[in-house]
């Protein structure tokens, strides 16, 4: 594993943060996660905008942050030997006092890690995922906090507990009303009729690089789009997959116990897949190579 912190490289393991650094006392911090494909990134641009957004929630200064991110992942690249890997960025308000209000002359901790990508199942792919849906929101819609990727995932992690301990792999939050919001990690797509819809970003969902690019793809049915989805919307679909930058795309085949359509992953979802996958191979691109969106 491969760190740089403010632009030193060391071993994940010799890297360092300092004790009152704001991320550790109050999850003061924002972070990007994604996947690497042979060296290559998808959207990264899009990925460092969402960040400088969620920093901007916690009104933390990121004047020359994206450059300086941009040099210390094509550092941690280059020095770890797999070409597909799991990357973290991470930025915190950095080294405070330890009261709760920030003094105004922090300076912003950057950090980029390297691990090795997660290995999941071959089942997820070919048979699917078995989830569970929460009533407890995993986003909290209403707060400032709502479609910013912030370092406290405390929700999610409690989320995904309660998921194992109901023998599924991932939950699926909704909120006081009843309406679909996202899985612990991932975005929701919904098949229904034909067509494809995901939870609207009005629902305070964390709006997913991955499911942005999903929305740009011409399917069967049409290109998905956005619409507030509800529990019986979910029983009934006819397809379900959750979309994530690690994960890429998976199938959900039950739900709460349910079977959706056959309990097998559909011809939607192979569709989706085959289009995102060809996504892949065009436009992901080097870090030095990838465009800044601005």
């Amino acid at each position: 594993m491969i760190a740089v912190v403010d632009g030193v490289l060391s071993s994940a393991a010799d890297a360092s943060v300092s004790a009152l650094d704001r991320a550790a006392w109050y999850g003061d911090a924002a972070f990007e996660s994604f996947r690497t494909f042979d060296r290559k990134v998808l959207a990264l641009g899009a990925r460092l905008d969402r960040l400088e957004r969620s920093l901007a929630r916690l009104v933390i200064p990121t004047g020359g942050l994206r450059e300086a991110l941009r040099l210390d992942l094509g550092r941690a690249l280059r020095a770890y030997p797999d070409s597909d890997v799991y990357v973290r960025l991470a930025v915190s308000r950095g080294v405070g006092s330890g009261g709760l209000v920030p003094r105004g002359d922090e300076r912003p901790t950057r950090c980029v890690f390297v691990l090795p990508l997660p290995s999941f199942p071959t089942s997820f792919a070919t048979s699917g995922l078995d989830v569970i849906t929460q009533a407890a929101a995993i986003v909290v819609p209403g707060t400032r906090a709502a479609g910013a990727k912030l370092a406290s995932y405390v929700e999610p992690m409690l989320a995904s507990l309660e998921a194992r301990a109901a023998g599924a792999q991932d939950a699926i939050g909704l909120d006081r009303e009843g309406l679909v919001l996202e899985a612990t990690t991932s975005n929701v797509f919904v098949r229904l009729g034909g067509a494809w819809f995901t939870p609207p970003a009005s629902t305070g969902i964390l709006t997913g690089i991955t499911r942005q690019l999903v929305l740009g793809l011409a399917l069967e049915g049409g290109r998905a789009r956005e619409r507030c989805l509800t529990v019986h919307d979910l029983y009934r679909a006819d397809e379900i997959v959750l979309t994530s930058s690690i994960r890429g795309l998976v199938p959900v085949t039950r739900i709460d116990g349910l079977a959706i359509s056959s309990g097998l992953p559909g011809e939607g979802f192979r569709e989706m897949a085959a289009g995102y996958d060809a996504l892949v191979a065009s436009a992901a691109l080097a870090v030095d190579e990838s465009p800044d969106s601005r």
